[in-house]
């Protein structure tokens, strides 16, 4: 992945993040697995925590098919890569719904 278009990942990630929680939690994941289904991404990170997104969630944290998709690229890369990411991300229940997704070079 070149400079320039990680830049504008982050920088299209950070447009999708603006209709996210302003109380967003922090992590970094390395990623050990990804399952994604009809609607939405469940991330496994090598830590054990497990973070989500999706069209179609129980919250009010559901984004775009076109978000998904982009996040779906995002972490694959990373996965591919051995690269880690830095989320941010929101509570509801036990699950952590991510709102914010960068890739860390």
């Amino acid at each position: 992945m070149t400079p320039k278009f990680a830049r504008i990942l982050v920088i299209s990630l950070g447009l999708v993040a603006l209709t996210a929680s302003t109380h967003a939690l922090a992590a970094d994941c390395t990623i050990r697995s990804i399952h994604s289904w009809d609607y939405g991404i469940d991330v496994a990170c090598a830590d054990g925590q497990h973070y989500y997104t999706g069209t179609s969630l129980g919250c009010q944290y559901a984004k775009s098919g076109d978000a998904v998709k982009l996040w779906t690229s995002l972490f694959q890369a990373a996965l591919l890569a051995g690269k880690s990411l830095s989320f941010s991300y929101t509570t509801c229940g036990n699950d952590r719904y991510v709102t914010e997704a960068t890739l860390n070079m």
